[in-house]
C-alpha cells in the first residue's frame, strides 16, 4: 500500500490564491482508495476541518524552523515505515528536498519567464535556477500545470523528472448567479469598502500585483478605452498585497483614477460575486503558469478578454477577444471590440460547458495519483 503525505503547509487563512487553491482541492477530491493512505502534515497554526481528518491521518509542523521540521520528518517516516508494507511517498507544494530513502514529488508552477521582458535572457535563468536545480533533480517527479509550463521549464532547466498536469474549477463555487440575486451582494462589497454601488464594470482578478501582471498597461489601456466611449464603465481590481511598499506596486497604485477602483481582502464569495456583476473578465498578464481565473470565469459564465500569451490560448483557444500584452493601444482596441459586440452575446452568459468540463479538480487528483503510482 501507498501511504502519501501531503504536505499542506501553505494552507492558511487565504484560500483564494496560489497553492492554497491547489491543494484545498487536492484535499477535497482524493479518492478513498483501498491502495493508498493519505496523511496530511499542515502548518501548526491551521485548523483542520471535519473534511481533513476524516480520512487521513493529521501532524501538524512549524516549517519555518527547518531543524524542527527535518526532525518531524524524520518521525513521520519512522512512525509510518512501523506499518507493514508501506511505500511511503511525500508530496510538497512546492520544490523541495530532504535526504530521505523515500520517493519526493513536488509542484513548479512556473519560473519568473516574465523577466525576459525585464531584458533578461534564458542564459540568466539558467544560471538564476543552476544551484536549485542540483536540488530539484533528486526528486521523484516535479509536476507543473500546464502543457505550455512544461514546454517553458523544460527549455529553461532540461530537467528529466519533469511532468505536467493540468489545474481545474470548482463549479460548486464558481458559478452563475442570476442578476438580480447579485444586485444585493455587490451592493455591499463596494458599500463596505465605502464605495457607491457600480452596476457597469470590467473585472480583473489580478490576486496579487507584481510585474507579470502587467497592470500598467492594462491601466493605460483602459484610460484610453472610456476616454472614446460616451458610457460610464469602471475597471475593478482585486489585489491582495495593495498595503505592500513594493516600487511597481505604488507605481501601479499612483496609476489609478476615479474610474478604476482597487479592492482588497476579499473573500471567495465575494470574488464570485464580482465575476458575475461585471461586463466581463479582463486578464492582462505577461506570463502565468495556468490561469485559473480564466477557468472560473468561464464557470460563472462570463465573457474573458485576454492576453494572448501560450497557456490562455492553450486552455480556451476559441478565445475572440485577445491582445498583444506589450500594447496598450492593442488592448484598448479589444476592450472597444467586445464593447461594440457585448449586447449580441444574449445576457453576456457563455457557460461553456465543452471548455469547463476539461478541468476539473476529481480529473486533476485522478491524474496525479495515476503517475504517483508509476
Amino acid at each position: 500500500m501507498i501511504t502519501l503525505v501531503l504536505f499542506a503547509i501553505e494552507l492558511g487563512n487565504n484560500k483564494i490564491l496560489g497553492p492554497n487553491v491547489v491543494f484545498q482541492n487536492i484535499i477535497k477530491n482524493l479518492v478513498i482508495s483501498q491502495d493508498i493512505e493519505y496523511v496530511l502534515v499542515v502548518n501548526e497554526n491551521y485548523q483542520c476541518t471535519e473534511n481533513h481528518t476524516k480520512h487521513m491521518e493529521i501532524f501538524q509542523i512549524n516549517p519555518k524552523n527547518y531543524f524542527n521540521f527535518f526532525v518531524t520528518l524524520r518521525n513521520i517516516v519512522e512512525k509510518l515505515s512501523r506499518r507493514k508494507k508501506r511505500r511511503i511517498k511525500f508530496f510538497y507544494p512546492k520544490p523541495m528536498f530532504f535526504p530521505l530513502n523515500i520517493d519526493q514529488y513536488a509542484f513548479l508552477y512556473d519560473l519568473p519567464i516574465e523577466k525576459i521582458y525585464m531584458g533578461k535572457t534564458l542564459d540568466d535563468l539558467k544560471r538564476e535556477f543552476f544551484f536549485k536545480k542540483l536540488l530539484w533533480k533528486n526528486l521523484k517527479r516535479i509536476f507543473t500545470i500546464s502543457y505550455s509550463s512544461f514546454q517553458d521549464i523544460s527549455h529553461v532547466l532540461n530537467l528529466k523528472n519533469l511532468d505536467w498536469i493540468y489545474l481545474g474549477v470548482d463549479t460548486e463555487i464558481f458559478r452563475p448567479i442570476s442578476p438580480q440575486d447579485n444586485v444585493e451582494k455587490l451592493f455591499f462589497i463596494f458599500k463596505k469598502r465605502g464605495i457607491d454601488f457600480i452596476e457597469n464594470y470590467f473585472f480583473a482578478p489580478i490576486g496579487k500585483i507584481w510585474y507579470r501582471k502587467n497592470v500598467i498597461n492594462l491601466l493605460t489601456a483602459f484610460r484610453k478605452f472610456y476616454s472614446s466611449i460616451d458610457e460610464k464603465i469602471y475597471l475593478v481590481i482585486s489585489a491582495v498585497n495593495l498595503d505592500s511598499n513594493d516600487e511597481y506596486v505604488r507605481k501601479v497604485l499612483s496609476n489609478r483614477d476615479k474610474r478604476i477602483l482597487f479592492l482588497k481582502e476579499l473573500d471567495q464569495e465575494e470574488v464570485v460575486s464580482l465575476y458575475n456583476g461585471s461586463i466581463a473578465v479582463i486578464l492582462p498578464s505577461l506570463y502565468e503558469g495556468f490561469g485559473l481565473p480564466v477557468l472560473e470565469a468561464l464557470a460563472c459564465g462570463k465573457q474573458i478578454l485576454f492576453s494572448n500569451i501560450k497557456v490562455f490560448n492553450e486552455i480556451y483557444p476559441n478565445n475572440r477577444y485577445t491582445f498583444n500584452p506589450l500594447e496598450p493601444e492593442d488592448i484598448k482596441n479589444c476592450l472597444l471590440k467586445f464593447y461594440k459586440e457585448k449586447d449580441l452575446i444574449k445576457n453576456n452568459r457563455i457557460l461553456d460547458k465543452d471548455t469547463i468540463s476539461r478541468f476539473s479538480w476529481t480529473k486533476t487528483v485522478n491524474d496525479l495519483l495515476d503517475k504517483i503510482k508509476e
